[in-house]
């Protein structure tokens, strides 16, 4: 007879809640500690990885996240796709859509009319380093990269907002540079922003969000005076990627027919154009340039939530910029000592290749993998190694020049430095 378990309704709907909220958070709407990244924007950018450096159509590049790792609906990866083009992460063809200063923003086009690639710089940074990332069943075939390898959150250079199950998230943005150098001096003034625009250093708590992981952060477009067609004006310029300008009050005065606005967006920058109408004496430059100041700025609270797979939990930006640090350091770490281990088991294989040969050929070709490892003292997986190479290779007379070079990489490997390495690696963002 099977067990009957009682539960009241309001204890099982709140348990299933609770299990539907943790899932929730830490599978789809919040970002990974480990690398900074959604789960939807991690399965395309591994899907983009597989597919090399080559382009494929949006659609495919979903259809394959659908049906390897990501157990959702295609219109979830409409965005993710788009956003990685305009972050610079994968190179696009067709409209992917772009962030306006001013008005609507340009929708990306439909999945089916354009195509993506991970941009070579990235492919650089990741694909070296994937293979020493611990692998994860997948939701749906196969396994997995439990995170990317990088030397910092990359949500920390583009800013998101992550809304889960009883949490919140909003993520800043700042320079990838900046993040470093602020890390390694313990300083959280050192930290600029991205997009073309800067932070207001005495209106922010950087000290809080450094220390605390909830902080208040003033951002601030550029402002610069300029000439249009010989009428003095301001420009705001940057990319609207965390906020856009509040031109509210300037729109009402250009309804008013004391300011015109111009979008003088294009293909290399965003930018609008503020001046005053001709013959309007009812406001002066010193009263526009108030305006477009406060409308170029934004202050808001970010809070840094994040999900370790379980859980999701507040972390301090200094935490976790050094999680991400220390963690691409053992990473690289693994590699140097993996690519050494394998050179040396290589020249270990060209060392004794001959011997090995001779001795075989002395038995007749009868002696076993085994018998031969005995007779020479050396490990069977080295004797398995010669025994498994070509012909040509095995009549091969002279070794010393492979050898010699074995030798080189091995130096070459043994001269790596890991805080050199992530520096070079910081360099190619």
């Amino acid at each position: 007879m099977e067990n009957i378990i009682q539960q009241s309704i309001g204890d099982f709907v709140h348990e299933g809640m609770k299990s539907f909220g943790i899932d929730v958070n830490t599978k789809r709407q919040l970002p990974s500690v480990k690398d900074g990244l959604k789960p939807a924007y991690r399965h395309v950018i591994i899907e983009e990885l597989k597919n090399g450096g080559k382009f494929k159509k949006s659609a495919a590049i979903a259809g394959m996240c659908i049906a390897t790792t990501h157990p959702h609906g295609d219109a979830s990866l409409k965005d993710p796709i788009s956003n990685l083009v305009r972050w610079g992460i994968s190179d696009g063809q067709g409209n992917h859509g772009k962030k306006m200063l001013l008005g609507q923003d340009i929708d990306p086009a439909s999945m089916r009319y354009t195509e993506v690639k991970v941009s070579d710089k990235y492919i650089k940074i990741f694909s070296e380093y994937i293979p020493y990332v611990p692998f994860v069943e997948s939701e749906l075939e196969g396994t997995e990269p439990e995170y990317l390898p990088t030397p910092i959150p990359l949500c920390l250079a583009f800013g998101t907002l992550g809304i889960g199950n009883g949490v919140n998230c909003r993520i800043p943005a700042f320079t990838v540079h900046s993040m470093m150098d602020a890390l390694l001096n313990d300083n959280p003034k050192l930290l600029k922003a991205p997009f073309g625009m800067s932070i207001d250093m005495n209106e922010s708590e950087l000290d809080l969000l450094w220390n605390t992981g909830v902080g208040k952060i003033s951002y601030n477009f550029e402002v610069k005076s300029c000439n249009l067609e010989g009428t003095d004006g301001l420009m705001i310029i940057g990319q609207p990627e965390l906020f856009k300008p509040r031109m509210t009050e300037l729109e009402k005065l250009a309804d008013q027919g004391k300011v015109y606005i111009i979008d003088q967006s294009d293909k290399k920058s965003t930018k609008i154009f503020v001046a005053r109408e001709y013959n309007i004496r009812s406001i002066n430059g010193d009263d526009i340039k108030r305006l477009v100041t406060e409308a170029a700025n934004n202050v808001r609270t970010y809070r840094l939530t994040v999900a370790d797979g379980d859980t999701a939990y507040l972390i301090p930006l200094r935490e976790w910029l050094r999680k991400t640090y220390d963690n691409y350091i053992t990473i690289i770490e693994s590699y140097k000592a993996d690519k050494i281990n394998k050179l040396k088991f290589n020249r270990l294989v060209q060392s004794y290749l001959h011997a090995v040969v001779e001795e075989w050929k002395q038995s007749d070709y009868a002696a076993t993998k085994s018998q031969l490892a005995t007779k020479l003292n050396i490990g069977e997986d080295v004797v398995s190694a010669i025994l498994s190479k070509s012909l040509s290779s095995l009549a091969k007379k002279d070794t010393t020049g492979v050898i010699s070079k074995i030798d080189s990489d091995i130096v070459s490997y043994e001269n790596i430095n890991p805080k050199q390495k992530v520096l070079e690696v910081i360099n190619e963002f």
